[in-house]
C-alpha cells in the first residue's frame, strides 16, 4: 500500500513525494503517596495532545536511515576492532581465559550489530522520530515536555509500564 503523497517537506522545504507522519505530545506529572510504613505508591497523570502530522519527504527520510545505518556500521566495527586488540593484548600479556572469551564474544558481538545494518527497518518508526525531532524545540518551547511515537502510545495507552521507543 503506498501513501505517498506530494507536498511540502518540512525538514528540506522542498515539494516532494513522501508522507505524513504522526506523534503526540504531552506531559506528566507524578504523585506519591506512602500506603504503609514501607510502602510508597507512586501515580503518574499524563496530558496527552496530538496527533501531530508532519510532512517528510522521501528523501530526508532515507537519508535519515543511511545516517542511523552508518552509526551502527562504526558501532560494530568499534565493538569488532576492540575485540582483536582486546585478544592480541591477551595473547602478549598470557591471559589464556581474555583471548579465550572476549575475541570470540567480540567478534559475535561486532558481527551482530554489523547485520543489523542489513536489517529491514521500519519506515515509519524512523519517520516519526525524525518528526518528533522537528517539532521538539518549537513544542519544548511551549512548555511540553514528552513525545510518543504511534507504537509508545499504544503502549501508555494500554497501561503498559514500559516505553522502549519513546523519546524524550
Amino acid at each position: 500500500m503506498d501513501t505517498s503523497v506530494t507536498s511540502r517537506c518540512e525538514r528540506c522545504g522542498n515539494v516532494r513525494s513522501g508522507r505524513s507522519y504522526h506523534f503526540r505530545y504531552g506531559k506528566s506529572t507524578s504523585e506519591s503517596t506512602l500506603t504503609d510504613a514501607t510502602t510508597r505508591r507512586i501515580t503518574t497523570r499524563y496530558e496527552i495532545h496530538g496527533p501531530v502530522a508532519v510532512f517528510i519527504c522521501d528523501q530526508c527520510i532515507a537519508g535519515r536511515e543511511d545516517r542511523l545505518r552508518r552509526v551502527v556500521r562504526w558501532l560494530g566495527v568499534v565493538v569488532m576492532v576492540s575485540a582483536v586488540i582486546f585478544g592480541v593484548v591477551a595473547l602478549l600479556t598470557g591471559i589464556d581465559r581474555g583471548l579465550a572469551i572476549g575475541l570470540p564474544a567480540g567478534l559475535i558481538i561486532g558481527g551482530a550489530v554489523l547485520a543489523l545494518v542489513r536489517w529491514p527497518t521500519d519506515g515509519r518508526l524512523i519517520g516519526e522520530g525524525f518528526a518528533i525531532d522537528l517539532r521538539r524545540p518549537t513544542l519544548r518551547e511551549q512548555g511540553w515536555e514528552q513525545f510518543w511515537t504511534s507504537n509508545a502510545y499504544r503502549a501508555l495507552a494500554a497501561g503498559a509500564t514500559d516505553q522502549p521507543d519513546a523519546p524524550k
